[in-house]
């Protein structure tokens, strides 16, 4: 659990400002620590000052979800849960749901997995399974202060990869031209805008539910400088070039389809410039999945191990070199 820790002058102050950010998990109770105050904070505070791991107790007593059900993986966006249920478990889902809602107040809906993400789109197969009040699948999610509005149900997205979005910041250069593939609803152009110094900043996206929702996180956080295209980046990538020229770094955050765009990335990307992809791999097999970007005329500055995706899969960020002609 996380906590931040603040000198009691400010505790009521910095609880106004975290519910403000929908970052106060109502859930915990606030806690004295001598002349400082731990306050209950969600996941994504972990960039704030003064923020901690701490073991606040619960405000209502109700028993973690580990303890009732032996679970513990589920993600909360926004006012919406979305859990793994084990197939032993799955008669007693609604059970489940509705402890969900009990331990966590701000929470409307809760949603089971049935399936991989799939299709070009990458969406979660969901059921509903708890409701409090007429059931959501809309939501505005928060996050280091930004905020993105999406559908659970109609687009790909992700809350576990909050750390990884700030670490891609760290990669953006001062005026880079940037594009980005499969943007989804916009996190990593909203994020390059928001915490680097980019240039021109371009997303393109195929669904276009995530592209509609793209363009309202645009208003949502007054993100200026900063394209979204709509389409396959095999027809929308070359057009683009072609009016407007290279780019200097183009982001591929597609774990189980990156490789056979590199080609594309190639002919989007000036001499020098860099490539960002996921590739989804058994760590004995990375070195083969890799071959490509040598055979595309990339050379690879680095590999990290990023997450685990499977019990035997990971997904590995792969940063390269576009090399002269």
């Amino acid at each position: 659990m996380h906590a931040v820790r603040v000198p009691n002058r400010e505790a009521q102050r910095k609880i106004g400002e975290l519910k403000r950010a929908n970052l106060y998990d109502s859930t915990r109770q606030v806690v004295p620590e001598g002349d400082h105050i731990l306050i209950p904070v969600k996941p994504g505070a972990a960039d704030l000052p003064g923020f901690v791991e701490a073991d606040l107790p619960s405000r209502n007593k109700v028993p973690g979800l580990a303890e009732a059900f032996g679970i513990s993986a589920y993600d909360i966006i926004g006012e919406v849960a979305v859990i793994f249920i084990p197939d032993e478990l799955k008669l007693r889902r609604g059970d489940i749901g509705r402890h969900l809602l009990k331990l966590h107040p701000n929470l409307q809906t809760i949603y089971m997995e049935t399936g991989a993400a799939e299709g070009d789109f990458r969406v979660q197969p969901l059921e509903m399974i708890a409701s409090r009040g007429p059931a959501i699948s809309e939501t505005i999610h928060t996050e280091n202060g930004l905020r993105f509005k999406l559908d659970v149900t109609k687009v790909f997205f992700s809350p576990r990869q909050l750390t990884e979005r700030e670490h891609l910041t760290k990669y953006v250069q001062p005026d880079d031209r940037v594009c980005v593939f499969f943007s989804g609803i916009s996190p990593l152009p909203i994020y390059f805008r928001r915490l680097t110094g980019a240039g021109e900043i371009v997303g393109v996206e195929l669904n276009p539910v995530a592209h509609r929702y793209g363009l309202e996180n645009l208003r949502l956080n007054r993100a200026e400088n900063i394209k979204l295209l709509p389409g396959d980046v095999r027809k929308v990538v070359p057009q683009l070039v072609r009016e407007t020229g290279q780019f200097d770094l183009v982001v591929m955050p597609l774990p189980k389809g990156s490789l056979p765009f590199l080609e594309l990335a190639g002919l989007a990307l000036r001499p020098g410039g860099r490539v960002i992809a996921y590739v989804a791999s058994m760590p004995e097999e990375l070195e083969a999945k890799l071959a490509p970007f040598g055979e595309k005329g990339f050379h690879i500055t680095e590999t990290r191990k990023e997450l685990q995706i499977s019990p035997k899969e990971w997904r590995f960020v792969v940063h390269a070199t576009k090399l002269p002609v």
